[in-house]
């Protein structure tokens, strides 16, 4: 009882601590994990990141006070700076080399986005009665937008288009989260005519009158604060990894008088008694040579794997097999 009111004490620092690291950890799962199956702005996905939040808080908290405060402070200056350092610089190639997911160009703390407005209109008085205009896609840096959540007027859905069907009655708005950009996608055609895109308080003109059939793709860069932008997101990344890298470490540290008996005791050969130079025994210079080599392919093959995942196989040229993959789903589709 008393080890918990010690940790919850108000000027413990390590309270401050376990808060920052379950705080981390909760909006990561947020970011790279439920953003994916539920939407970013629900009160769902806030519930359940405020409940892994927490619960990491507490985790951190006990883990903190009970063990690694204790084995953390065993350690000499130099050994504690050395583990912080190989846990950040490790933990950093982990996340940029090992995983795919800072890549991705939606990953925002999207709920702390500030909410932006798009209005588009089609004035009657620059365009004639047989205008034909349509909005082929509408999507954000965080994703694609539906139809349902615009306010249109004099507007219709035509399947997966959204086609003016009053020139002279006619209002597009939308307000919601961007991130970064917003695109807007028009067919453009003989019949195409001036439209006016409002954001921002500014206000552009598009001509979408072509003579061949195509395709006219508006964007638009919405500026996003530093707390809520991408940046901060990778920096929750790598924090993570970081912390698991430390945990990891200060743990082959405290158990390294066991794990360096077993790897000791897993390597079985044959004593001999002849001595060398130094006076040390043949076997002794054998066994410690091949203990050496098993690190290093160990090593090796980990590195090796963590560098083809950054490199990306799906760059290298496709296979004989592959082509005849490719071919049959050429000739399916």
């Amino acid at each position: 009882m008393s080890t918990v009111l010690r940790a919850l004490n108000i000027k413990n620092p390590r309270l401050y601590l376990a808060i920052l690291l379950g705080t981390a950890s909760g909006l990561s799962v947020y970011c790279y994990w439920l953003i994916d199956i539920l939407p970013p702005t629900s009160r769902w996905i806030l519930l359940c990141t405020a409940l892994i939040s927490f619960v990491a808080v507490v985790v951190f908290l006990f883990l903190i006070e009970l063990w690694i405060a204790p084995c953390f402070f065993t350690l000499a200056q130099l050994q504690k700076w050395r583990l912080l350092g190989l846990s950040v610089l490790t933990g950093t190639f982990l996340m940029f080399a090992g995983t795919n997911a800072w890549k991705s160009p939606e990953r925002y703390l999207v709920f702390l986005l500030p909410n932006e407005q798009i209005k588009i209109s089609v004035p009657p008085s620059q365009n004639p009665s047989n205008t034909n205009i349509a909005i082929q896609l509408f999507s954000t840096s965080i994703g694609d937008v539906s139809y349902n959540s615009i306010k249109y007027r004099g507007w219709q859905r035509k399947g997966s288009l959204l086609v003016l069907s009053d020139l002279e009655n006619n209002s597009f708005e939308w307000t919601g989260k961007v991130g970064g950009q917003a695109t807007i996608v028009f067919p453009t055609s003989a019949q195409g005519g001036m439209v006016q895109i409002s954001t921002e308080g500014d206000e552009e003109t598009i001509n979408l009158s072509s003579r061949t059939s195509g395709k006219y793709a508006y964007t638009h860069d919405f500026y996003t604060p530093g707390y809520a932008s991408r940046t901060i997101v990778i920096l929750l990344g790598v924090l993570d990894f970081s912390a698991f890298c430390f945990l990891m470490g200060l743990l082959i540290f405290d158990k390294r008088k066991v794990i360096l008996d077993y790897i000791d005791q897993s390597i079985s050969i044959l004593p001999s008694g002849e001595k060398d130079s130094a006076g040390e025994s043949k076997e002794q210079v054998s066994r410690k040579g091949i203990i050496a080599l098993d690190w290093g392919i160990v090593i090796g093959t980990i590195a090796l794997a963590i560098l083809l995942r950054d490199f990306n196989l799906d760059r290298l040229p496709p296979l004989t097999d592959e082509y005849r993959h490719l071919l049959a789903a050429k000739a399916v589709a």
